[in-house]
């Protein structure tokens, strides 16, 4: 219904217009001819049907900056859903990863040079999940800018 506002308004204008005429028995028609008969020398009457005409597709490609605002709204709800659910994902992972973690280095005689690069392996994941989050204008390119890491 409320995608339909439009078309409501419409027919409701519509209809108050013709019971107005009704009533008042107006004849919008030739009140509408007589107007441009009064603007003959300026030649109006040839310039209504291009305006016309110049009218309904700028109502085209208005409706079509709609359609597509409203894709982008929709696109931009998903991804930020899909986004949550990632996050929430990747911290559980991470928080496992921790528990390993801690098991390693108590565990004697592990190899403390795994351990440092499993450290740096969480810290870099961290990293690139509070970038990621940081997005804020949805698109390929600011996705990747916000995945690209400073190390060495």
């Amino acid at each position: 219904m409320k995608n339909q506002r439009f078309l409501w308004i419409g027919l409701s204008v519509s209809i108050s217009l013709y019971l107005i005429t009704l009533l008042f028995e107006l004849d919008l028609f030739e009140k509408t001819e007589a107007f441009f008969r009064r603007f003959e020398r300026f030649e109006v009457d040839e310039i209504v049907i291009p305006l016309m005409v110049f009218c309904v597709f700028a109502l085209i490609h208005v409706f079509g900056l709609v359609k597509k605002s409203r894709i982008e709204a929709e696109r931009a709800k998903i991804y930020t859903a899909m986004l949550t659910s990632t996050f929430q994902i990747l911290n559980n992972f991470l928080d496992q990863m921790r528990l390993f973690q801690t098991e390693a280095r108590n565990t004697p005689g592990f190899d403390p040079e795994i351990i440092s690069k499993f450290d740096d392996t969480i810290e870099k994941s961290l990293e690139q999940i509070k970038n990621l989050a940081k997005v804020s204008h949805i698109d390929e390119i600011s996705i990747r800018e916000s995945m690209r890491t400073n190390y060495n």
